[in-house]
């Protein structure tokens, strides 16, 4: 049986920040999923697209914020693993 690459799922609103952390996962042999938004993923979620062990998730975003995805998964029964990134002070 092979080893599969830990998923990463990457929730941001800002493109240049989303493809970075992306190419960064994928150097260290991560395998990477970027989603522009909360909505976005939790899509990804009901479809069974999004198999992510884990999730770095940008705090401040427009129409759902971090902590609101957060409360939306836990709300779900889903678990993942979260990284919190923000570009603010």
């Amino acid at each position: 049986m092979a080893n599969r690459p830990i998923s990463v799922a990457i929730v941001d609103d800002d493109a240049p920040v989303r493809l970075s952390l992306r190419r960064l996962c994928e150097v260290f042999g991560l395998s990477a999923t970027a989603y522009a938004s909360g909505r976005e993923f939790l899509a990804s979620l009901e479809t069974g697209a999004s198999g992510a062990d884990c999730l770095l998730l940008d705090a401040h975003m427009p129409e759902m914020t971090g902590a609101e995805l957060q409360r939306q998964l836990l709300a779900r029964g889903v678990q993942i693993p979260t990284i919190v990134i923000t570009a603010d002070d």
